[in-house]
């Protein structure tokens, strides 16, 4: 349910930050646990979101030269 809320949060044009930050809230609002997720938009826009204490992310686009690898989304 995760998936298709983040998914369904990206309707409308909305930024992928703004709709893992929604996908994460709705998850906690339901039940108890941790979660993430990492969204690219039709237009390759990266964002992710998560509620535990750490969560590893790393992608690639076009425009970079070698992956991005992030521990922490400070």
């Amino acid at each position: 349910m995760l998936a298709k809320t983040a998914i369904d949060g990206l309707a409308g044009g909305r930024h992928p930050d703004e709709a893992a930050q929604h996908a994460i809230k709705s998850l906690v609002d339901r039940v108890e646990g941790e979660a993430g997720c990492i969204l690219v938009d039709r237009l390759g826009r990266v964002s992710w979101a998560y509620n535990s204490q750490h969560m590893a992310v790393a992608y690639m686009t076009p425009e970079l030269s070698e992956p991005a690898i992030v521990l922490g989304k400070d």
